[in-house]
C-alpha cells in the first residue's frame, strides 16, 4: 500500500506565521477603521435648562442695610462674595454685582466695603467697591458704583479711591450716606483720602479740605480706617433742600460734626486713640457712637 509524504515541519511553521501576521495585520486596519469614524452621540443641547449656580460660602457678611421707609428692602454686604438684596416673595438673597450689570466688572468687585441707600427714592442704591491690598501706596483702583434699579444695573463716575473691602476695618457703619432729604447728596468717607462729596447724584465728586476733616490716623499703617462712618441727623431740619447735622467719624482723630450742611465741621468727641466704627440717631437727634 502507497504511504502518504509527511508535511516539512519548516513549511508547517512558515504557513503558521503568515497566517498570523495576516490576522495580526487585519486587527490593525480594523482598530484604524474604527477611529477614522468615531460614533456620535445624538445632540442632546437643547434639552438643558441653564440657570445660575447659587454659590455657598462668600465670606464674611460686614454689614446690612435696611431701608428706613419702604418694608422689607434690605441689602447686604460682603468682604468678598458681592452685594445682595432680599425678596420678601422668594425669601432668597439676589446677587447684585454680575457682569452683564456692571460696567468693566472685576474680580474686586465682589469685595463690598459699604452701601448707602437714598431715602426719598427706594430705587437708588450705592457701593462702594475694590480691593486694593496696600493701601498706602498701590494705585487707588476703588469705585463707587450708583444703581437706580434697585441694583440691576449700574454706573460708574471714573472717580478712584483706595478702597479695601476686604482689609481691616471693613465692619462697623457705612462710609457711604445719602442725604435723606436730598438724593443728590452723597458723602463717602474713604480711607487714605479723607471725605468726599457729591451734589450730583455721583456724578461729580470733591474732597473736603482735609482742614476741615483730617486723613485720620491709627496704628496700622498697612490698613488705614481713615474716614470710617457718615451719618445724618435729620432732626436738625435743612437748608436748600440739605441736612443741616452730619456727623463723620475719623480714625484717631475723633467725631466731627457740622450743623450747616457741610460747609463747616467741628471736633465734638476729641481727638482720641479709639476707632468710631459706628454711629445711630434716636429720634430726639441724640448721636449713640460704637467704638
Amino acid at each position: 500500500m502507497h504511504k502518504g509524504r509527511a508535511i516539512n515541519p519548516r513549511y508547517t511553521a512558515i504557513v503558521v506565521s503568515v497566517l498570523s501576521l495576516l490576522v495580526l495585520l487585519f486587527s490593525v486596519f480594523f482598530v484604524v477603521a474604527l477611529r477614522a469614524t468615531p460614533a456620535r452621540a445624538a445632540d442632546i443641547s437643547n434639552s438643558y435648562a441653564w440657570k445660575q449656580l447659587k454659590i455657598g460660602g462668600g465670606g464674611f457678611v460686614t454689614g446690612l442695610i435696611i431701608h428706613p421707609k419702604t418694608p422689607g428692602l434690605v441689602y447686604a454686604r460682603t468682604d468678598v462674595g458681592g452685594a445682595y438684596r432680599w425678596d420678601e416673595t422668594s425669601q432668597t438673597w439676589s446677587q447684585l454685582l454680575l457682569a452683564g450689570g456692571v460696567p468693566n466688572p472685576t474680580a474686586s468687585d465682589y469685595n463690598v466695603e459699604s452701601i448707602a441707600l437714598s431715602q426719598t427714592n427706594d430705587q437708588i442704591v450705592y457701593v462702594a467697591v475694590g480691593s486694593t491690598w496696600n493701601l498706602q501706596q498701590d494705585t487707588p483702583s476703588g469705585r463707587i458704583l450708583k444703581s437706580t434699579d434697585r441694583g440691576q444695573s449700574w454706573t460708574d463716575s471714573g472717580q478712584r479711591w483706595a478702597i479695601g473691602g476686604n482689609n481691616e476695618y471693613r465692619q462697623g457703619g457705612e462710609r457711604l450716606a445719602v442725604d435723606p432729604a436730598n438724593e443728590n447728596i452723597v458723602y463717602f468717607g474713604s480711607r487714605t483720602m479723607g471725605l468726599w462729596v457729591s451734589t450730583d447724584g455721583a456724578a461729580h465728586w470733591s474732597q473736603i479740605s482735609t482742614s476741615q476733616i483730617p486723613l485720620g490716623s491709627n496704628s496700622d499703617a498697612n490698613n488705614p480706617a481713615g474716614v470710617k462712618l457718615v451719618a445724618f441727623d435729620p432732626s436738625k431740619g435743612t437748608t436748600s433742600g440739605k441736612t443741616n447735622r452730619v456727623y463723620v467719624g475719623v480714625a484717631g482723630q475723633g467725631l466731627y460734626r457740622s450743623d450747616d450742611a457741610g460747609a463747616t465741621w467741628t471736633n465734638v468727641y476729641g481727638s482720641c486713640p479709639l476707632l468710631v466704627t459706628s454711629s445711630t440717631m434716636s429720634k430726639s437727634g441724640k448721636n449713640r457712637r460704637g467704638t
